[in-house]
This record gives C-alpha cells, sequence and structure tokens, in this order.
C-alpha cells in the first residue's frame, strides 16, 4: 500500500529522469549548496500531500492520495524570463495528464500541470510549476 513516502519518491525519481537533463534539482531537506548557484540555473522541488480519502466504504476502503509537486525554476536576474520559461515548459511537457507515472509499489496520475506568476527572490528570478497528482490505493 502507497503513503506518502513512496508516492514523493516516484515523482522524486521521475523528474531526475527528465531528458534533456535539467540543472541542479534541491529537493526537501537535503543538502543543496545555494552559493554555487548564485549564477547557475537550477530547480527547486517540493512535495506537499494534500489528502487521503476513502474511495470505496467498507472493511478495506480503497483510498485517494492526492497533492501537489511544486517545481520552482530558478534563473539568475536580469537574464530575462525566456530562459526560466523554457526549462517550465519542459517540465510541464515531462508532467502531462496522458502519462501515468508506473512506480514500484505506486502509480501516480498527473491530473494537471500548470505555470503560475514568476516571481523575483534575489538573486533568482523563480518561475513556479504547479503539478497536481494523485493515485489510490
Amino acid at each position: 500500500m502507497p503513503n506518502t513516502k513512496s508516492i514523493r519518491a516516484e515523482l522524486e525519481t521521475y523528474l531526475a529522469a527528465t531528458t534533456p537533463a535539467l540543472p541542479p534539482i534541491a529537493f526537501g531537506n537535503l543538502k543543496f549548496d545555494q552559493t554555487l548557484s548564485a549564477n547557475t540555473t537550477y530547480v527547486q522541488a517540493q512535495f506537499a500531500p494534500i489528502s487521503r480519502r476513502a474511495a470505496t466504504r467498507g472493511p478495506n476502503p480503497q483510498y485517494r492520495h492526492s497533492g501537489v509537486f511544486l517545481l520552482t525554476v530558478c534563473t539568475p536576474e536580469e537574464i530575462g524570463v525566456g530562459a526560466g520559461q523554457t526549462l517550465a515548459d519542459q517540465l510541464l511537457d515531462r508532467f502531462r495528464v496522458d502519462v501515468p507515472i508506473l512506480g514500484v509499489d505506486v502509480n501516480v496520475t498527473i491530473e494537471y500541470s500548470e505555470p503560475e506568476l514568476g516571481y523575483q527572490r534575489p538573486p533568482f528570478f523563480c518561475q513556479p510549476v504547479r503539478i497536481g497528482w494523485y493515485c489510490y490505493a
């Protein structure tokens, strides 16, 4: 039975296998040397499980797990938004609703993937991509 740990692992593994390769990825609660990235583009990955609700009733109910995988493309300031948007488009293409993520012990379905409003976070310009996911267990 999948849990949030296995769902997160599948999404992160799928992200890391993106081709062409992404710039460095800052995963949650792992060492990431931000100083090396002061002039380098990177992607920040944040996993947020939102709900675990019974999809069926009875003694062994099936659950629908859902949440958000927020990917933020951070590019150096003053180079324009194009580089970040190119990477955001690559992520949108990677996390499509018609391609299930078939994992070892959990299959994750993408419900939507959409860009969000970019913002300044000196010394970076950040372009978020919100990915809604769900799976059944």
